[in-house]
C-alpha cells in the first residue's frame, strides 16, 4: 500500500483493538509491515501514545512536524528515508523522539525531547541529528544502536544552522555543515524501495 502526496494533520489514535498497542499507535499513519509506504507526505500535529506521526511502515521524503505523544512523538518501529523530523514533543512517559526506528538520510532537528532515539535496536545511517540543549542518543543497557556515517550536533546555536533555514522549512545542508561528506551510499543498497 502507498499513500503519496497528502497532508495528514490533527490525527489521533483510536480506542479500538484488544491490546494497548492496537489502541494507541500511529496518530498519523499506522502499518503492520515495512511494505506500507508513506511517500512525500506532511504529517503534523498528530497524537499517539506510540508513534505519533507513524507506527511501523516506511516513510520516504516526508516531513514530520509538531507531533506529540509518549512513546515516539517522531515515530516508532518505522523505517524513515530522506525524512525530516522536527518539533516533536513528548507528553509524558519516555522522552525520546524516535523508538525502534531505522533512519536513512534523515534530518532530526529541534525536537523538545531529552533523547533523539530510545535505543531499542535503532539504526541511523547518513543522518543529521541536531539536538537541543543536553539531548543525546540514549543507549539502554543490553540494547544496540547502530550509528554509521551520521552527525550528532548539540552545540547551540551552530546545531540549528547546519541547514539553510530551519525556521522556514529549508532543510538543505549549509556548505560548512558537519554532515557534508560524512555519508556513504553503501547503507542505501539494502533498502529495496
Amino acid at each position: 500500500a502507498i499513500v503519496q502526496g497528502f497532508t495528514l494533520r490533527d490525527g489521533e489514535t483510536g480506542t479500538s483493538g484488544t491490546s494497548a498497542s492496537q489502541k494507541n499507535t500511529g496518530g498519523g499513519f499506522k502499518a503492520d509491515t515495512d511494505d506500507a509506504y508513506l511517500v512525500e507526505c506532511d504529517v503534523s500535529h498528530c497524537a499517539g501514545k506510540y508513534g505519533s506521526p507513524i507506527y511501523q511502515g516506511t516513510a520516504v521524503r516526508c516531513l514530520f512536524d509538531r507531533n506529540f505523544g509518549t512513546g515516539g512523538p517522531g515515530g516508532r518501529g518505522a523505517r524513515l528515508v530522506n525524512t525530516v523530523v522536527t518539533r516533536s514533543k513528548p507528553t509524558g512517559g519516555s522522552t525520546a523522539t524516535l523508538h525502534e526506528c531505522r533512519l536513512y538520510n534523515c534530518t532530526v532537528i529541534d525536537n523538545a525531547t531529552t533523547w533523539a532515539v530510545q535505543t531499542e535496536n535503532d539504526e541511523i545511517y547518513n543522518s543529521l541529528l541536531l539536538l537541543s540543549g543536553n539531548a543525546d542518543i540514549y543507549r539502554e543497557t543490553n540494547k544496540v544502536c547502530r550509528v554509521e556515517n551520521s552527525v550528532l550536533s548539540h552545540t547551540a546555536p551552530k546545531s540549528l544552522w547546519q541547514v539553510m533555514g530551519p525556521l522556514t522549512g529549508d532543510w538543505r545542508l549549509l556548505n560548512d555543515s558537519d554532515a557534508i561528506g560524512a555519508g556513504s551510499a553503501d547503507w542505501l543498497t539494502g533498502l529495496n524501495l
